[in-house]
């Protein structure tokens, strides 16, 4: 080799450390994102069916109490509390929070029924969707029907809503 030569580079040794921290971390990214979700559909309650959301209406509509009064317990990220006081099957009072809703016209929402045909809804964006993008769990109540708890979780963008019934009354306890 003469001084006017180049000194021939020798071939360098390339590291899969990169491309192994990389596959680690997309691992490890996908893994929390696993167990986020598991940990979100855990729930003491089983999936709401279809045949489990008409069982529980037939029972409440056969028990249907002409007055009752409930209060919920909302989950979501407009958590709050809710009391529905419904008289000669119409509600009369309905209160967000112990503030009065102003729209006499969403009251019906809130009341049992209500409850059950947003269940419904639900249902139906599930047989439409699929259950990749909504999961639905609760439970009723095996006497009359009414939907004591209730989750809504869905998966994009990640949303848990719903309600648990904390208390109930009504005219065939009073």
């Amino acid at each position: 080799m003469t001084k006017d030569e180049p000194t021939p580079k020798l071939p360098t040794r390339t590291s899969c450390l990169p491309w192994l921290a990389g596959f680690l971390g997309a691992l490890a990214a996908i893994s929390l994102v696993a167990f986020y979700f598991l940990w979100q559909l855990r729930s003491p309650w089983g999936e709401i069916s279809v045949d489990g959301l008409s069982a529980a209406q037939a029972r409440w509509k056969a028990t249907v109490p002409n007055n009752y009064r409930m209060r919920l317990r909302l989950v979501g990220p407009q958590a709050s509390e809710m009391e529905i006081t419904v008289r000669g099957g119409e509600p009369s009072d309905v209160l967000r929070d112990g503030q009065l809703l102003r729209q006499s016209r969403t009251w019906g929402s809130w009341t049992v029924d209500g409850l059950l045909q947003m269940i419904r809804i639900d249902l139906d964006a599930v047989a439409a969707e699929g259950k990749q993008s909504l999961y639905l769990n609760g439970e009723f109540d095996p006497a009359n029907g009414l939907p004591r708890h209730y989750r809504r979780v869905k998966f994009d963008p990640p949303l848990e809503t719903g309600w648990d019934v904390i208390e109930w009354t009504s005219d065939a306890q009073e």
